[in-house]
């Protein structure tokens, strides 16, 4: 979770290179090296068997954690020029609903078939079943990764990204609007940050659950987001954002506070 949050420090490094190579190379390269960054992951478990030691693999853990979230905090730069190049400001909405309901059915997909391979056989080969599905994502991640550079260049990405940082915060800044944005937006960041590896913690501490139960249910929570991309679709370019980010972010805080009254029930 933290180097998660310390990726969001690359985006100037990421506009730096947008500016010389072009958000499409970017973005696509540094996808390359964002799943490159996930073998070492997939060798972890081999190396704790083969007599390296925990030390060891929880290192390649490390470094592949670190990696991981470098690459993304560089290349996510490139989204919102890629985005804007190839949609338009009427069906933008549409557009970034329809992505993610695609997101998270293939997400579903997916967590149900590593809860059933983590299931299958002995808890002693579960770190290795686990590798298999990491060695899947990495082929399928480089396979899409190599569809980006396909996309076209946004033509105002490289004229954007020459705008010096500093002069593009103290223009933000200087947005009322943005600001009142920010504050919330960060707020529900924390939040939601926070309420993620909460859960997970949680249902294994406090109800000893396993793995693959555990995964199960991150399966049934992409449910409500199925749901909130199927509304978002409807309501994103007929009503705008703003009603659409009150209502959800009202149903987000009624859902984290249910957790409060699961411990009595364990009990």
């Amino acid at each position: 979770a933290v180097f998660m949050h310390g990726a969001e420090l690359m985006p100037p490094l990421g506009k730096a290179m947008v500016r010389r190579f072009g958000a499409v190379r970017v973005m696509g390269i540094s996808w390359v090296a964002r799943y490159l960054a996930m073998v070492p992951l997939f060798l972890a478990p081999f190396a704790m068997r083969s007599g390296a030691g925990a030390a060891v693999g929880l290192g390649l853990c490390v470094v592949s954690a670190l990696g991981f979230n470098v690459a993304r905090g560089v290349g996510i730069t490139s989204n919102n020029p890629i985005v804007g190049a190839i949609t338009s400001q009427q069906d933008r909405g549409g557009f970034l609903s329809r992505n993610q309901l695609i997101i998270q059915l293939v997400g579903i997909a997916t967590g149900i078939a590593t809860a059933l391979i983590l299931q299958a056989g002995s808890d002693a080969g579960a770190l290795e079943r686990y590798s298999v599905v990491m060695g899947i994502g990495i082929v399928a991640g480089l396979t899409a990764s190599g569809i980006l550079f396909g996309l076209p260049e946004p033509l105002d990405a490289r004229r954007a990204a020459r705008t010096p940082l500093l002069e593009s915060v103290a223009r933000s800044v200087r947005r009322g609007g943005l600001r009142r944005f920010v504050v919330a937006h960060s707020v529900s960041t924390v939040i939601l940050n926070m309420a993620g590896p909460f859960l997970v913690v949680f249902l294994k501490r406090g109800f000893l659950l396993g793995d693959d139960t555990v995964v199960a249910f991150t399966v049934m929570g992409s449910l409500g987001a199925i749901a909130t991309a199927l509304l978002g679709g409807m309501m994103l370019d007929r009503f705008g954002a703003k009603p659409f980010a009150f209502i959800f972010a009202a149903l987000t805080a009624a859902a984290l506070a249910l957790p409060m009254a699961s411990p009595r029930a364990a009990e």
